[in-house]
């Protein structure tokens, strides 16, 4: 009011409600090196966004996507290059806006592979989880020459190797803990598949 004591008109303003509950990356930690080609990222979530979509990119700027992949959790699995650097963010989407809300940006560098990159989706191996037993069967004239299980972080909690190459592996999951998990099998032609696990 002014100094007679008289009132002004109302005025009003809106906050942006979303602005303290944008999504930030968990894991992998930022510069973290030796990433697994496939894993799964984790970010912090909130209940006014209703989806979310990470995206992986070469560049801090996302301008070259290498990878994209939608989420209504705080995780999402990923397959990107070996030996790259890999920047990454969560475009988050609140019921009330149509454009999203992005975190900061993280990034990662994924581990040096020398055997090549080939996705193989049929026929292949399958994947059981029962009564905590993880048991992998390989079809037809596959031979699996290892297998791989990493956590959310990208940190390997078991790998086995086999010379001669096998049909069919089974492991023990009690160890593992309650969480998200990528299990990785390469061939022994260097064919390569991947599964995400969860585990109570």
């Amino acid at each position: 009011h002014d100094a007679n004591g008289t009132w002004s008109e109302a005025a009003h303003f809106r906050t942006n409600a979303t602005a303290a509950a944008i999504p930030r990356p968990v894991s992998p930690p930022w510069d973290a090196i030796e990433v697994p080609e496939r894993g799964v990222v984790t970010f912090t979530t909130n209940p006014v966004f209703t989806e979310y979509r990470v995206e992986f990119a070469f560049d801090d700027s996302f301008d070259n996507l290498v990878h994209s992949s939608p989420t209504s959790t705080g995780s999402a699995t990923y397959d990107v290059p070996s030996g790259r650097t890999i920047w990454w963010r969560v475009a988050a989407v609140a019921p009330t806006s149509s454009l999203p809300d992005y975190s900061t940006s993280s990034r990662f560098h994924t581990r040096t592979s020398t055997s090549s990159h080939q996705d193989v989706t049929e026929p292949g191996p399958t994947l059981l989880m029962t009564f905590g037993t993880l048991r992998v069967t390989a079809q037809n004239d596959i031979l699996l020459a290892s297998v791989s299980v990493f956590d959310v972080t990208g940190r390997i909690i078991m790998k086995r190797e086999f010379s001669q190459g096998v049909h069919i592996f089974e492991n023990e999951t009690q160890t593992w803990g309650s969480g998200t998990y990528l299990v990785s099998l390469v061939s022994t032609t260097g064919r390569r598949w991947s599964f995400v696990v969860c585990t109570e």
